[in-house]
C-alpha cells in the first residue's frame, strides 16, 4: 500500500502548530509557568498530543509499508530506524519522547515541571528532526 501523504502532512501541519504553542509558552517565566496551572496543564497536553502525532505518523508508515507491527510505542521508532526511514539520532530522540508521554500519562503526579520548562526552550527540535527525516520519505 502507498503511503497517505495527505494524512502524514496533516499531522505534520498539527505538529507544526503545537510547536509554534509550545514555543510561545517557553517564553512565560519561570514562576508564571510554575504558578499558573493554565501553563503547565497546556504545555502537558501539547507535548503529549504532539508526541502521539509523531508515533501516529510512524505507525501510519509501517502500516502502509507493511512492516512488521510494534508492541510498543518505542517500538515504532525502532521499526522505522530498523527499515532506514529514520536515522539512529532521530530514533534516539523520539524513543525520549514516548518515555515523556508516558510520564505525562501515567506518573502525571511526578512531573517535574522544571524539566518541562527545560524541554520547551531546548528540545522542541526533536520535533523538527523527525518531521524533517518523514518529509524527506514524502518526496519520494
Amino acid at each position: 500500500m502507498t503511503l497517505d501523504n495527505g494524512k502524514i502532512q496533516k499531522n505534520i501541519l498539527f505538529l507544526r502548530d503545537n510547536i509554534i504553542k509550545l514555543n510561545e509558552l517557553s517564553k512565560v517565566t519561570e514562576d508564571d509557568f510554575k504558578l499558573d496551572f493554565r501553563n503547565y496543564n497546556s504545555a502537558l497536553r501539547l507535548l503529549q498530543i504532539s508526541i502521539e502525532s509523531i508515533i501516529d505518523i510512524g505507525n501510519h508508515i509501517i502500516s502502509r509499508r507493511g512492516f512488521d507491527p510494534p508492541v510498543t510505542y518505542s517500538d515504532v521508532f525502532e521499526i522505522l530506524r530498523k527499515n532506514n526511514i529514520i536515522s539512529a539520532e532521530c530514533m534516539d530522540k523520539c524513543i525520549n519522547m514516548v518515555k515523556f508521554r508516558n510520564r505525562i500519562v501515567h506518573i502525571y503526579f511526578e512531573i517535574d515541571l522544571n524539566m518541562v520548562l527545560k524541554l520547551m526552550k531546548e528540545d522542541l527540535g526533536d520535533f523538527e528532526v523527525f518531521i524533517s527525516e518523514i518529509s524527506g520519505l514524502l518526496a519520494e
